[in-house]
């Protein structure tokens, strides 16, 4: 029996509020619940090592089906990116997101100012040797690397 459509995504990030402001201004999603994150029950389902505290948001976008879950750990378990992420690393590589073709340009601008970094305007792309699309990549804040594909009507 095939499992439920993905419920939500976890991004852990440096700064939560700035985090929630880039996702919910940037991306239009609504701020849901927020949460303290303590507890042996929650440490052991979770793996984490014991003392670790953090706090959480959770943002939704228009479908209101999967949730992208804002992360901030706080000591002992905090510790900065490393040289070990990106595209060739195992493990998360991208959130990726449809936008109409006719907004792409502006959810990238937006997303700038909100302090994200963009790797270039909206360029369309060949994939497979059949499938054209248009897509630009805006890291957050906190260097996740977001996708944005528009395609045709």
């Amino acid at each position: 029996m095939p499992v439920s459509e993905i419920h939500h995504v976890a991004v852990v990030v440096a700064d939560l509020e700035r985090s929630v402001t880039f996702y919910r201004d940037g991306l239009g999603y609504r701020q849901g619940a927020g949460l303290t994150l303590d507890g042996d029950d929650l440490r052991d389902a979770l793996r984490l090592p014991a003392g670790t505290t953090g706090r959480s948001v959770f943002l939704r976008g228009p479908s209101r089906q999967a949730m992208i879950e804002l992360l901030e750990w706080e000591a002992p378990f905090a510790r900065p990116r490393t040289e070990t992420s990106g595209p060739g690393a195992p493990g998360f590589y991208m959130l990726s997101f449809a936008v109409p073709a006719d907004e792409i340009d502006e959810l990238r601008e937006r997303l700038v100012a909100l302090g994200g970094r963009s790797y270039g305007p909206p360029q369309p792309v060949l994939i497979g040797g059949t499938a054209s699309v248009v897509m630009c990549l805006v890291e957050d804040p906190d260097g996740n690397l977001l996708e944005f594909v528009a395609t045709p009507a």
